[in-house]
Parts: C-alpha cells; structure tokens; sequence
C-alpha cells in the first residue's frame, strides 16, 4: 500500500488513489478494506478526448488522517526518519532518506 500510495496516491486532506487500471483501482481497494478503511471508487470516462477511463478510490477526511497515520507507522518500523507526507511532497537530498 505504502508505494501504491506514494506513486499514485495523493495525500492532503484527503486519500485518493487515481489510476487507468481497473485492476490495480480494485486492489488498492482490497489493500484499504484489509486495514479496515472504507474506501469509494467512481469512474471518470474520458472517452472524448480519446483517453483510458480514469478510476478514483478515495477515503473520508477521518479515515485519511487515520491512513496517514498508519503509513507513517510503517515508514519509522522500516527505519525511516521521514513521514509520507515529507517522501511524497518534498524533494530530499540523495542518501538522506
């Protein structure tokens, strides 16, 4: 989850997760359902302009900030000093992660 969520995901006030694959829409779904989040997903058609449907799973601002959280979790049990926030939004120097 935690790299799903770092290279698709988006992460403020709000958790969302927007991707062309149905597949990888769902598991992201399953991952979130796992961990006892209750994630929504809608369907953008972008047929018009000739491009893939677009898949948005997203959470509530609550359960965002509880996910937030338990990703942060998991970065200081893996040794890292960073949170998501600061690995997703801001650029670090090489080695200081």
């Amino acid at each position: 989850m935690l790299g799903l969520a770092l290279s698709d995901g988006y992460l403020m006030r709000i958790f969302r997760f927007n991707v062309t694959s149905k597949n990888l829409a769902h598991d992201m779904i399953k991952i979130l359902e796992k961990f006892g989040f209750h994630p929504k997903m809608c369907i953008q058609n972008r047929e018009k302009y000739g491009w893939k449907e677009l898949y948005l799973v997203r959470l509530r601002v609550v359960e965002s900030i509880k996910l937030e959280l338990f990703l942060n979790k998991i970065l200081k049990e893996l040794n890292l000093s960073h949170t998501f926030k600061k690995l997703k939004y801001e650029k670090s120097e090489p080695g200081e992660i």
